[in-house]
């Protein structure tokens, strides 16, 4: 019996824009856009002093979901992006081939943006009979946060 582990290509990044998405697109008209985003990491060094490391990646979307990036990402936006890694090889001004590393994004979450198209999301009117929850959930192995939403009735807990 041969056990080995299953192939899994899957990444969740979380981070900010560092420039404007660039769209193209083929010569076949598909939607192509490419952005860069970082993503900050603070801690403590062995002296006690806060240290701050950026990584920075690149992000390829396709089609609509290229649309949606051109449409709804600015530089600063904060995104959480899902996806695979994939390589590609790419020329250096010399002509030198060299490997690059990206992520292929499947699916992308944009809750704000930076500069002057920040807008604070317009609270809903509550129903009168109906109570909205929205609780942010921790993972506490991984440290992903799940949004999830529970419904009251008013009167009732």
């Amino acid at each position: 019996m041969d056990l080995r582990m299953p192939d899994l290509n899957l990444i969740l990044m979380a981070g900010n824009l560092t420039n404007d998405p660039k769209y193209s697109e083929t010569k076949t008209g598909t939607p192509v856009v490419n952005f860069y985003m970082a993503s900050n990491k603070r801690f403590k060094d062995r002296n006690g002093t806060i240290k701050e490391d950026v990584c920075f990646v690149g992000v390829v979307a396709w089609d609509n979901l290229a649309v949606s990036c051109r449409d709804n990402l600015t530089r600063g936006s904060s995104v959480l992006v899902t996806g695979e890694l994939q390589s590609r090889k790419i020329y250096s001004d010399e002509g030198a081939p060299r490997n690059m590393v990206e992520i292929k994004a499947k699916k992308f979450s944009s809750s704000m943006s930076a500069g002057p198209k920040w807008q604070t999301p317009r609270p809903l009117a509550p129903s009168p009979m109906l109570e909205m929850h929205y609780l942010k959930i921790r993972d506490q192995r991984s440290g992903i946060f799940f949004q999830a939403q529970r419904r009251n009735i008013y009167g009732l807990r």
